[in-house]
């Protein structure tokens, strides 16, 4: 479902960028977001298979953006004077800010799992629900703010 999550969002944040740059941001991230807020609720709270929740939202996701560029027919372009473009194309000492951005995201998400409280509850409900519940983990809302 990821991949047709980030082909939404993809989507949304160059039918967004007509109106700016921060519209273009928000716009997926709320929607996206919300995708996800869903998936955690049906998977931690009312304790459905995570890989049927998974699915539909893989199937829904794909239905939206097909409804959402008229199966294909509508093409959504950011504009070239966009923060977007500089984004994208853009770079310090020769690295892309494409890169640049991963590598701080990748550095940011190891801090987080290795250093943080949270990290090490995410390894514990990974590894067992159930040892992670009797360990007095809060293991619902740990699956809810992952997905």
């Amino acid at each position: 479902s990821v991949g047709s999550v980030f082909a939404l969002g993809g989507v949304l944040a160059a039918w967004a960028s007509q109106w700016g740059f921060f519209a273009a941001l928000l716009v997926p991230l709320v929607v996206c977001g919300a995708i996800g807020l869903v998936n955690g609720l049906l998977i931690a709270r009312a304790n459905m298979a995570p890989f049927i929740v998974t699915l539909a939202s893989l199937l829904a996701a794909r239905g939206m953006l097909l409804a959402f560029t008229d199966e294909g027919a509508t093409t959504y372009l950011v504009p070239k004077d966009s923060a977007f473009a500089e984004l994208g194309q853009g770079s310090v000492w020769g690295f892309g800010y494409p890169i640049l951005i991963a590598l701080a995201l990748f550095g940011a998400g190891g801090l987080l799992l290795q250093r943080t409280s949270f990290g090490q509850t995410l390894f514990a409900v990974g590894g067992s629900s159930d040892a992670a519940t009797l360990m007095g983990l809060p293991v619902a809302r740990t699956k809810i703010l992952v997905y």
